[in-house]
């Protein structure tokens, strides 16, 4: 049965793709034809175009720049040549393609439309069904003169009386007023036929004009580097002119400011007394470097005394600490008083040795010691006191200095910022006074330098009437549009085949499909329209083409199962209508020649079978068989004809899928299998509901019947994967009603039963009650 894994069938095609350039070609091979008619077409069709194109002629005319200025005196900021630059030479270029140039040269020679259009040829006169045409210069003048009249009815009505003699234009004033939309024309004609290029490692422009007439074309060529000299010439007058007039402008307006910044700089002077800056400054230097160093030498006498009134400030009114004080013990007078003091202590000693406190000796004694410690005392006072003098008078002299020292800072600050304002004031006079100097040269330069008004430019090869026409590349161009449109062909040709999106040859089949290809079925037409084929036509010698094919779908089914023959075959399809009843009855019939073949319409949806053998809708079959209502012998017909037993579908059930999905249904397959060689079993599309799927699961082959160039290839791919998904394993694909007589096929897609729908509901004349037996074939129950 059909168990085997369902990725076998991509085992053939796991190789890695490549493009195949041969299928390619052979695609264009087939199309051959239209393709060689195309470009034969094409190229006719452009020979034609290309003769009947009226000649041209070309005028060139060669205009050379000088290396050299113009100019006697260089005044490269106000006139600047720049010639030796190539961006100048391609300005230039620019210049002698603009409009107002085009504009100019269609004035002086007067060009009209006429001068631009090409002469009639034959053909053109062909469509001059009305007489010759006017010239473009009359039909222009008439159009202005039209408008002039219009203009002048409208002014009437609409200008007041008052303004009324405005409104009284002449036609020809009319016509001046209207002539710029065609000037305009005829500048965009001449620039249109207009090439102006730059010679490459000279300093030549060359200036080409195309026309119909080869004396127009070098008279308009001429003209036109006429013109570019002669606007250049202008220019540069302009220019200097120009230049003259601003350098005088402005040389009055620095002039004022001059003055004017000189009279600030000398009021400046006057209001702060500034006679000489330098000198003033350099004595406020030196007064602030003398009081710096002044204050210096203060602050280090101030440190110097600081010390010792510090001591003296901890020590305050103690005497015997004050003494001890090495500012004071240093003093000669401390020195002797305190020597007096110990001779007058060591005196009171010996007295006391001797004397007692009373006595007169030792009273005079005490009192010169007290009178000595008294002088002691009043020395080191004075001493403090000289201490604390010193400091204040070091303090109040540090103080004064830096007090002095402010004022000087102050003062310099001073005559720095006046110094800067005078030197800003100075700086504006010397760069008014440079302006005005190099104003006054460079307007001095502009006046001597106008009087020479030679230009750097000048044609050095005039253009001459060309002798010959212009060559319009005949071979080159037509032999590029039959190539063109050849490739063009081609590539559409591709790309038809690109987007077709259906299966149409073996090779859709094992490319896209990937699945082995099966049986190819051809589509037979009479008179250019399908004919009334039915499965019979296999035993119709006039279709021997489809009974050949049959045939070979019946070897390939035998030799593709010869280990195990394949007893049971299920047919299905994707969609309806692709052809699956029609060859599983033709396939029956070729098997049916050597084998005994049971033929079983499983489609419970829509049955057909019934209907190709001319069976009555009430004659029982498969559903009456499953159901157990009738006995094999009973739903089972012969066809005398082809000796192939039949079994219909019988009553349509309520519910196919559970009748088909059943037990005894597979059970009935497997007893009739016993009975017969082969049993064929026509099964709905596997797209529109599951009965395939269960029928295939049954079955020893499955077959897959595709409608070429019919069904799109997303549903086809979706019906193969719903089998592959439940395991099942489809043995190929049979490629039905294939049009081997032409390259193109079918592409609309039709799909479902009854608009779409696929279900249980049959027409009634689906269901008609006949009874009256086939009339091609005698049935017998089995």
């Amino acid at each position: 049965m059909n168990n085997i894994d369902s990725n076998h069938y991509g085992d053939s095609f796991s190789s890695e793709e490549f493009v195949d350039l041969r299928k390619y070609f052979s695609i264009l091979w087939s199309y051959k034809f239209p393709i060689v008619t195309v470009g034969l077409i094409a190229g006719i069709l452009a020979a034609g175009f290309m003769w009947l194109q009226p000649k041209q002629y070309q005028a060139t005319s060669t205009i050379s720049f000088a290396s050299g200025r113009a100019n006697i005196v260089q005044i490269r900021e106000i006139v600047e040549t720049g010639n030796e630059n190539r961006d100048y030479l391609q300005t230039q270029a620019e210049v002698i393609r603009s409009r107002q140039l085009a504009s100019r040269v269609v004035e002086r020679l007067q060009l009209t439309k006429a001068s631009f259009d090409a002469p009639p040829n034959a053909i053109t006169s062909l469509f001059e069904l009305n007489g010759p045409t006017k010239p473009a210069s009359e039909l222009d003048s008439d159009a202005a003169m039209q408008q002039a009249d219009q203009a002048a009815q409208e002014s009437s009505e609409t200008v007041p009386v008052s303004d009324a003699r405005t409104s009284e234009l002449t036609p020809e004033e009319v016509v001046s007023a209207n002539s710029a939309p065609t000037s305009a024309l005829l500048v965009n004609m001449l620039i249109k036929n207009l090439s102006v290029e730059l010679v490459r490692g000279t300093q030549l422009i060359t200036i080409s004009v195309v026309t119909h007439s080869s004396e127009l074309s070098a008279e308009i060529a001429n003209t036109l580097a006429e013109e570019y000299l002669a606007s250049q010439l202008e220019q540069k007058r302009d220019v200097a002119s120009e230049a003259t007039d601003w350098l005088g402008e402005r040389l009055d307006v620095l002039r004022t400011n001059l003055e004017e910044s000189e009279q600030t700089l000398l009021a400046f002077q006057r209001a702060e007394n500034l006679v000489d800056v330098d000198g003033v400054r350099g004595l406020a230097a030196q007064e602030l470097n003398e009081v710096t160093t002044q204050l210096l030498v203060a602050k280090r006498q101030l440190q110097q005394v600081s010390t010792s009134y510090q001591l003296v400030r901890r020590r305050g009114d103690d005497t015997e600490a004050l003494a001890s004080l090495p500012q004071i013990q240093e003093q000669p007078t401390i020195l002797a008083l305190r020597q007096q003091v110990s001779d007058i202590r060591r005196q009171i000693s010996d007295l006391q040795l001797r004397y007692g406190a009373k006595h007169p000796r030792m009273i005079a004694a005490v009192n010169e010691l007290d009178s000595a410690n008294n002088a002691l005392a009043d020395e080191i006072t004075g001493i403090v006191s000289v201490i604390v003098g010193q400091y204040e008078a070091a303090q109040a002299n540090v103080n004064a200095l830096e007090a002095e020292l402010q004022r000087v800072k102050d003062d310099f600050q001073e005559l720095s910022r006046k110094e800067i304002q005078f030197e800003e004031l100075k700086r504006q006079v010397e760069i008014n006074r440079e302006l005005y100097d190099t104003f006054l040269t460079r307007a001095s330069e502009t006046s001597q330098g106008t009087g020479f008004d030679k230009g750097n430019a000048r044609i050095t090869d005039p253009a001459v009437p060309p002798l010959e026409p212009l060559d319009n590349k005949f071979n080159l161009i037509v032999f590029a549009v039959v190539i063109g449109s050849v490739l063009l062909s081609s590539v559409f040709v591709l790309i038809y085949e690109m987007v077709q999106d259906s299966i149409r040859n073996p090779d859709d089949v094992e490319l896209v499909l990937k699945q082995k290809m099966f049986g190819l079925i051809p589509l037979h037409k009479q008179n250019n329209t399908e004919s009334n084929f039915s499965a019979r036509s296999y035993f119709d010698e006039t279709y021997f083409q489809y009974a050949e094919s049959i045939k070979t779908l019946r070897t390939s089914l035998v030799l593709s199962h010869l280990d195990t023959p394949a007893k049971i075959i299920a047919l299905t399809s994707s969609v309806p209508s692709e052809g699956k009843t029609t060859v599983s009855t033709s396939l029956a019939f070729a098997l049916a020649q050597n084998e005994r073949v049971l033929l079983i319409d499983a489609d419970l949806r829509r049955p057909s079978v019934g209907k190709t053998f001319g069976f009555a809708t009430k004659v029982p079959g498969l559903t009456n068989l499953i159901a157990g209502t009738h006995k094999a012998t009973e739903c089972v017909h012969r066809d005398d004809a082809s000796g192939l037993d039949v079994m219909p579908s019988g009553p349509i059930p309520p519910d196919a899928q559970q009748l088909l999905n059943s037990l005894r249904f597979s059970n009935t397959v497997k007893l009739l299998s016993k009975q017969y060689d082969r049993i064929v079993i026509d099964t709905a599309p596997v797209n529109a509901v599951s009965d395939a799927l269960m029928i295939s699961r049954i079955s020893d082959a499955t077959l897959f019947v595709v409608k070429s160039g019919s069904t799109r290839r997303k549903v086809i791919l979706r019906g193969i994967e719903r089998l592959t998904q439940v395991g099942i394993n489809i043995d190929g694909i049979i490629l039905n009603q294939v049009d081997v007589n032409s390259r193109f096929a079918r592409s609309e897609e039709f799909y479902g039963y009854y608009g779409g729908q696929y279900g249980y509901g049959q027409s009634t004349d689906d269901r008609s009650e006949s009874l009256a037996a086939p009339r091609s074939v005698k049935l017998e129950t089995v």
